[in-house]
């Protein structure tokens, strides 16, 4: 048991208070778009996407982020949540940037009144809601946030190296698939064409930059609320796999795919009983 080191509050302002909001209610909305009417996107989602996995897999994401912010809004401390805007600020900025890259897909103009809602919600959105995170991160580091960084309960060894490891490998596939699709589309185990590809770049990116804050925090009880997310995105991701398994190439593209998540899952669950038993 690791001797404690008093935590300083830090409540969450109203600001980031918003922003938890507004990402429960997007994230809830978009993973029904996505996980749930994934062959229906040309009628209900910004921009039709042609092979419902892809759908599925960034409904997973989104899906998979919503408890992450109900249990936000519940703790109001922002030591203990901070590392959610890091990752949404993440995902938001990329996203914008694969949207406005590909501005001419999207439903803004035609197609069924609820796709070009959504069209235009997604728009105002990916080119909004980074400022607003923004202004939540750096209230909050000046409202005494940036002195809440001392280490109460230190991650193991072993669960620095598998975070780094998952930091370097997610940077590298998110930048290659949102800036070279042409080229890392082509390791990935379905077809990915470039809005697409982006759209995934992004939500890898964002999972890059928690396991990078993972690092960076060095605390588990400032990164744990977003262990029961990534485990819930693994299950989601294995599921979406197996449903739409007919849209998988055959080959080792395939089964490295459907291993590394199968790894992710099981490492994590690891990683979290671990640390829980050494905070004990």
């Amino acid at each position: 048991m690791q001797p404690r080191v008093q935590e300083t509050s830090v409540p969450i302002l109203p600001v980031t208070r918003l922003s938890f909001l507004l990402g429960m209610l997007l994230a809830t909305v978009a993973g029904i778009q996505l996980y749930v009417l994934s062959t229906r996107t040309a009628d209900f989602f910004a921009w039709t996407i042609g092979v419902p996995l892809t759908a599925a897999f960034l409904g997973a994401f989104f899906w998979a982020n919503t408890p992450s912010f109900v249990v936000a809004l519940r703790d109001g401390e922002w030591p203990r949540v901070r590392i959610l805007i890091v990752a949404t600020l993440s995902l938001t900025v990329f996203m914008a940037i694969a949207t406005l890259r590909h501005l001419d897909i999207f439903h803004l103009k035609e197609g069924e009144l609820t796709a070009r809602l959504a069209a235009w919600a997604w728009l105002i959105v990916y080119v909004g809601l980074p400022w607003l995170l923004i202004a939540s991160f750096v209230q909050q580091e000046r409202a005494g946030g940036g002195l809440a960084y001392s280490v109460r309960d230190p991650l193991l060894g072993w669960v620095r190296v598998y975070f780094l490891l998952q930091a370097v490998g997610a940077t590298i596939l998110g930048l290659g698939l949102s800036f070279a699709p042409g080229v890392f589309a082509d390791i990935w185990p379905w077809a990915l064409p470039p809005l697409p590809a982006g759209a995934v770049g992004a939500w890898v990116l964002a999972f890059a930059a928690a396991s990078w804050w993972v690092l960076r925090e060095g605390d588990w009880q400032r990164i744990r609320i977003a262990i029961p997310g990534y485990l819930a995105m693994c299950a989601l991701q294995l599921l979406a796999a197996f449903r739409f398994r007919n849209e998988l190439v055959d080959g080792p593209r395939t089964w490295a795919y459907v291993g590394t998540l199968a790894g992710l899952l099981v490492f994590t669950a690891t990683a979290a009983w671990q640390q829980e038993r050494h905070r004990g």
